[in-house]
């Protein structure tokens, strides 16, 4: 499971959770992990700080602490995007000049994530000399199929999403017909050994 790799490349004992969909879920992972242990360090594999940093996890750990006095959690600030993820789509994008690149964000509710995307967006045009096109799986707009309307060439998708899973897997599907190249993951950047 890329999960439990990828907390293993973090360093020391560490155990996965989530937050939402699968399992095992956060209050599970630090129910079972009380029994052995009393402080925790939580590292939360998430791109950007949004309404999973800002409320669902210090909720999770605030509840936790109350039933149980006794252990310690810190909470240090989100993943956010590797360089090497960053270093690789700047590549990519370089050796496939001919294509329109879009950048596929989950999409947020929180001023500080949205701000942190567009950064983002501003930096890879910046350092690329390219214009790059963002579409969202859910909260914000455009959304890829209203933006494949408007694109019509051979197209490259950056995916800044953590994982594969359902979401990639319905913009492929969207892409099915197209003229395009998925990138790999931010989460498999981390996961290639180097």
């Amino acid at each position: 499971m890329a999960l439990d790799h990828l907390c293993r490349t973090l360093g020391g004992p560490s155990v996965g959770a989530y937050l939402e969909i699968h399992q095992p879920d956060l209050p599970s992972v630090l129910e079972q992990h009380v029994l052995h242990h009393r402080n925790f360090t939580l590292k939360p594999l998430l791109l950007f700080r949004g309404g999973h940093a800002l409320r669902d996890i210090p909720e999770i750990v605030d509840a936790f602490l109350d039933q149980h006095p006794e252990a310690n959690i810190e909470v240090e600030d989100v993943l956010g995007v590797p360089e090497q993820a960053l270093e690789t789509w700047m590549n990519t994008m370089v050796g496939e000049r001919q294509r329109e690149v879009i950048l596929l964000g989950r999409g947020a509710k929180d001023k500080e994530a949205i701000e942190a995307f567009d950064s983002l967006v501003n930096q890879m045009e910046s350092q690329s000399g390219r214009r790059v096109h963002v579409a969202y799986t859910a909260f914000q707009s455009p959304d890829l199929p209203t933006l494949l309307e408007t694109l019509g060439g051979p197209l490259l998708m950056l995916p800044c999403l953590l994982f594969d899973g359902l979401l990639l897997d319905r913009a492929r599907e969207q892409l099915a017909s197209r003229d395009a190249i998925v990138a790999p993951t931010v989460g498999q950047h981390l996961l290639v050994p180097g």
